[in-house]
């Protein structure tokens, strides 16, 4: 018996394998009465569509360096559009480092689709991921050397792709594959409580005040609660600090192929008083969220510019598809301005069920649905044409630049004055 599996299977013999998918609160009614069934045909569409997606491969370089690459292809009807971006930067924290790249990514996405619409594109825009995570970020100065102000032009290129989009009535669509969201189970433990408010002891405003200190503060809100000495309300906060995934809560509930009723997405409470910071006081907050770049006053004026607009960003309707059953959900998001409706994110707090017709997204989703390995025909194409292997990653980007520099001596000398 191969080391330590004896250890393992004494385990598991002794100990029950609790399902960590299995909520602690029965929702199954509530679910019921927020899950829409139907069924998903794969059928040409009449609209143009075009598919974004992007990669990225990066090298840790001996002296706190970093070599990366990330580029970015749309693909619709006859035509391709490619950006790409590649630096090397001294970066002392390498912790944050996926996080920048993912930024990167998105930002290089945004420019693609940006260089479509600016040769008359005009159909509907597919993104690979969530379009209400980009909008949640926050500007801060990273902690690359040359682009500390990078979150400054990532919000630029964003704000300047959702103005164009909506002004020309073109539709932006998020599609996330088992995403870890679970803003759709939040809204059924709110609901849930709400429900029986009455064996809570509390008000319908003080559920939601309790519910949005619980995400905010946890330490405050567990003591508040712990003195309430309510079981139920005990329960309900376990459950919703367990942040289980949407996907989890679908895929136990669901009997049948369908969606999630539609939610208009509120934002944290952390995101709202950093954009009321900025409101308040927009050079203050550049000051203490870059410290080295708010010494240049260009910068100043530039960056206030920018961030002052972060509170116009428009709410963002999702819900989540289950076109299979033998498949796992796709989150779905889209402006709400694609629906008529003009709520900003920044006003929002708790996610509210709303009535829209979402039935061109539907047949959109449903023409491109080719199953579990192939969710999306369009994003699979972009997908598979920008893909970044390690091996041409190094063979070719790494080799070139190596090339191009000398070696790492070189680059360090030439970017440090021969120290």
């Amino acid at each position: 018996m191969p080391e330590f599996l004896h250890l393992f299977v004494n385990q598991i013999k002794a100990e029950f394998i609790k399902d960590v998918f299995e909520p602690k609160i029965e929702l199954s009614e509530l679910f019921e009465r927020n899950w829409i069934n139907t069924t998903f045909e794969s059928k040409k569409v009449p609209y143009e569509i075009l598919a974004i997606d992007s990669s990225s491969q990066h090298e840790m370089l001996p002296w706190e360096g970093i070599f990366y690459v990330v580029r970015a292809l749309g693909i619709s009807k006859g035509k391709k559009y490619r950006d790409l971006f590649s630096s090397i930067e001294v970066s002392p924290n390498t912790a944050v480092e996926p996080y920048l790249l993912s930024r990167k990514r998105e930002w290089i996405e945004h420019k693609v689709a940006l260089k479509a619409l600016d040769e008359g594109f005009s159909g509907y825009i597919l993104l690979d991921g969530s379009i209400y995570g980009r909008e949640v970020h926050l500007p801060f100065e990273t902690n690359f050397s040359n682009d500390r102000d990078f979150m400054i032009r990532y919000f630029e290129t964003f704000l300047r792709l959702i103005e164009i989009c909506k002004e020309k009535k073109i539709w932006l669509i998020g599609l996330s594959k088992e995403s870890r969201s679970s803003f759709f189970s939040e809204f059924l433990l709110l609901n849930f409580a709400l429900e029986i408010k009455n064996e809570i002891g509390l008000n319908e405003k003080g559920i939601i005040e309790i519910f949005s200190e619980v995400l905010d503060n946890k330490y405050q809100a567990l003591k508040k609660v712990r003195n309430m000495n309510n079981e139920k309300l005990n329960i309900l906060v376990e459950e919703l600090l367990s942040k289980r995934p949407d996907f989890a809560l679908i895929l136990r509930y669901a009997q049948k192929t369908g969606y999630t009723a539609p939610l208009l997405l509120g934002a944290s409470s952390r995101w709202r008083r950093e954009v009321k910071q900025i409101l308040d006081n927009p050079e203050a907050f550049l000051n203490s969220h870059f410290p080295v770049c708010s010494q240049n006053e260009e910068f100043i004026k530039n960056a206030k510019g920018v961030i002052t607009k972060i509170s116009d960003l428009p709410a963002i309707i999702s819900f989540h598809i289950l076109p299979s059953l033998n498949d796992t959900p796709i989150r779905v998001d889209v402006p709400a301005w694609c629906f008529g409706l003009d709520d900003k994110l920044f006003d929002i707090e708790w996610s509210e069920k709303v009535n829209v017709d979402i039935s061109d997204v539907l047949e959109i989703i449903s023409a491109g649905y080719f199953g579990p390995e192939n969710y999306n025909v369009w994003l699979k194409a972009a997908h598979d044409g920008v893909k970044l292997s390690s091996e041409v990653f190094k063979n070719l980007y790494l080799r070139k630049v190596m090339e191009i520099s000398g070696s790492y001596k070189t680059v360090r000398r030439s970017r440090y004055g021969g120290i």
